[in-house]
Parts: C-alpha cells; sequence; structure tokens
C-alpha cells in the first residue's frame, strides 16, 4: 500500500476539500491511502469520515495563529513522519511545508494548483512572478492542475514549457447528483417553500471572491419581475454577517433563506429551479460541475474558467451587464424540465469530470512515481 499525504489548511466543505474526498471514496484503499497534515488544531467537517476511510490526520499551530509555532511543528512533522509521496494543494504566499519536505527527504513532492484569485494574484505580482512561482517549482518534483488555464498563477516558465503537468479534474460521482423529484417535494415541505414558488439558489463560502453583494442585488430585481421567488443560500463564511445585513437592509428576510452548511448539497440541487453562480475569480468549481450533472439550469460569471461549462445548462454572462443577468435568469428558470435534467446526468458519464474514470487516471499517475 501506497500512503499519501495530502496537505492542506483544513478539510472543512469547500470545493477543494470535497473534490479531494471525491477521489478518496473511490480509490482502492487497499492499494492506496491518503493520510491528511492540516493547519489547524480545531475538529474538521470531514475528520471522522477521514478516520473511518483508515486515513490518518495530523495538526498543527496554523501561522496565522503562531508561525513561529507552525514552522517548528511542521519540522517536526517531517523530521519524524516518512512519506514517499506528498500532494501540497498550494498558493504562493505560504511554501514552509514544501520546503521542509524536500529537507527531509520526501521523493515524491506534488503541487496541486486549484486555481488563484485574480485579485490576490495582482496584489502579490511581483514577488510572485520574481520569487514564488520559481521557488515553489523547484521545490516541488510534479505538478498537478484542475485547468491547464491557470497554470501560469503558479507554476514558472520551464515546468510549463516542458509540459510537465497533469490535468486532475474536479470530477464528481455523477449519479449521486442526478435530478430527484422525491428531494424536490420532500425539501420543499421541509423549508416550507409552496409548489407554485422558483427555487433560486447559491453556494459557496461567504468571501469576497464568490460576490454575494451582486448577487443580492439581482435578486432583488428577480423579484421585482417575479415576485413568487426565494434565493436559498448555502455556506458558512466570514462575510455571512455582512450579507445577511444586506438582505435585511433590502427587506427581502422572507425570500432569502440561510441554510448554512449542508450535508445534502446534491438534494438540495434538485429542489433548485436556477443556479446563480456570480464569482469574480474561480478556477472549475466543483460547485458547477455537480450542478451540471443535476441538470439545473446555471447563470455563470464569465471570470469563471470557460472549461467548467460542460453542458448547454451553463451559462456565462459578464457582471459588467447585470440587467443580462436578471433578463436569462427569468427564462431560464421557466425552461426547467425533469426530461431535460435527467439526459443532462447521462451527458456528464461521458465526460472526464465522472470519478469512476477520473480515480483510475490519478491511481495510474501515483503508482508511476
Amino acid at each position: 500500500m501506497i500512503r499519501i499525504l495530502q496537505v492542506i489548511a483544513s478539510m472543512n466543505a469547500g470545493g477543494m476539500e470535497s473534490m479531494i474526498m471525491n477521489y478518496y471514496r473511490k480509490m482502492d484503499r487497499n492499494e492506496i491511502q491518503f493520510d491528511f497534515l492540516l493547519f489547524t488544531k480545531q475538529k474538521v467537517f470531514y475528520e471522522d469520515e477521514i478516520l473511518s476511510l483508515g486515513g490518518k490526520i495530523y495538526k498543527v499551530t496554523p501561522r496565522r495563529e503562531n508561525l513561529i509555532k507552525n514552522k517548528q511543528e511542521v519540522k517536526q512533522f517531517f523530521k519524524q513522519n516518512h512519506y514517499d509521496i506528498a500532494e501540497f494543494h498550494q498558493g504562493i504566499t505560504y511554501f514552509y511545508p514544501l520546503k521542509m519536505a524536500k529537507k527531509y527527504n520526501v521523493q515524491t513532492r506534488i503541487i496541486h494548483n486549484h486555481g488563484i484569485d485574480r485579485n490576490f494574484l495582482k496584489k502579490f505580482k511581483l514577488y510572485n512572478e520574481i520569487y514564488a512561482k520559481n521557488r515553489i517549482s523547484n521545490l516541488a518534483t510534479n505538478y498537478f492542475t484542475c485547468s491547464n488555464e491557470v497554470n501560469n498563477q503558479l507554476f514558472s516558465k520551464s515546468v510549463i514549457k516542458n509540459k510537465k503537468i497533469e490535468i486532475v479534474e474536479n470530477a464528481i460521482d455523477v449519479e449521486k447528483y442526478k435530478f430527484n423529484q422525491f428531494d424536490k417535494t420532500k425539501l420543499r415541505e421541509e423549508l416550507k417553500i409552496d409548489r407554485d414558488v422558483l427555487v433560486y439558489g447559491h453556494i459557496g463560502t461567504f468571501t469576497y471572491p464568490k460576490n454575494h453583494d451582486f448577487l443580492i442585488k439581482i435578486f432583488k430585481k428577480i423579484i421585482e419581475k417575479q415576485p413568487n421567488s426565494v434565493l436559498l443560500l448555502i455556506g458558512e463564511g466570514p462575510l455571512k454577517d455582512c450579507i445577511q445585513k444586506q438582505v435585511k437592509d433590502e427587506n427581502l428576510l422572507h425570500q432569502v433563506k440561510f441554510l448554512g452548511v449542508r450535508k445534502d448539497v446534491e438534494k438540495i440541487l434538485s429542489l433548485m429551479d436556477c443556479l446563480l453562480f456570480p464569482s469574480l475569480f474561480e478556477g472549475i468549481p466543483l460547485t458547477l460541475i455537480e450542478a451540471q450533472a443535476n441538470g439545473i439550469p446555471i447563470i455563470m460569471s464569465d471570470r469563471i474558467s470557460k472549461h467548467t461549462v460542460v453542458n448547454d445548462n451553463c451559462i456565462q454572462v459578464s457582471l459588467e451587464n447585470p440587467d443580462k443577468w436578471i433578463d436569462k435568469s427569468l427564462k431560464v428558470v421557466m425552461q426547467n424540465q425533469e426530461e431535460t435534467r435527467m439526459q443532462k446526468n447521462e451527458d456528464m458519464r461521458k465526460t472526464n469530470f465522472d470519478i469512476d474514470k477520473a480515480v483510475e487516471k490519478l491511481k495510474n499517475i501515483y503508482n508511476s512515481y
């Protein structure tokens, strides 16, 4: 058995973490097992499931809490625990664990690029271009990406030129996300949503890139034209209080429901009639792959990677044109049909986003190291 160390800030309910778990659940764990090095001391969302699947979890002090202690604990971890393969779900400002992995002879050190906020990259442009990309690329031995479109954010020119990069799709269990009329009916009853009410939704953490402020403004315009509508917001995050205040100020308390983190996202998608996704930046969001497998009509920002679009139920619209967001949303929500949604699930099975195909590819890559 190969034990592969996954190095990531936490394993809470986010897109990156969900993607890792999708692969982990489907991996032949008699052949390949995942362990986790996390930069948190708190219990994480996926902790119990990881342990039940045979994984080990190691935790160190977060650097924002105590940088000196963080470095001491990271160094001690790699000094005491030997792994042949470690996969770093990497950003540009913190690569000390990657440095320690090299120092203590982790032979295969994988950078996994999930895409980085463009505004963040702009802020740190000189630092990244002159130092970070080259340093990180030289510390690593192997390179994963969600899409070639974001390679130049994290990888050096020589890595890109030599085509050393493996695409690891943000794959999902397609069958799990098939539209289900029973789930739709049951959740309407649970959430007290009448049958004639149209359900818009968004799934994502309350952070700046998700652009909830724009979403609330768009939804207010929607209900002016389509009063029998509600908006479901799934997720938690540091900006939640601000968005709740915005909802109150806009007199939308009865039309917007904050549902927190849910473990039944596949059922929530079946409940929705339209998913709105106005992110300022994304690589390939796992939520949008799940939603396309469900067949739900999607209006998404044109700042999200075009490689996210797999089915024609996913429409990109410029954030500079809010009126078009409203018009498209009102149009697609009325075209929502069960038969169409079921067909989109069948279409998704033929793509590289099907986890059964993707996990075999990833297993072969690991075994080649």
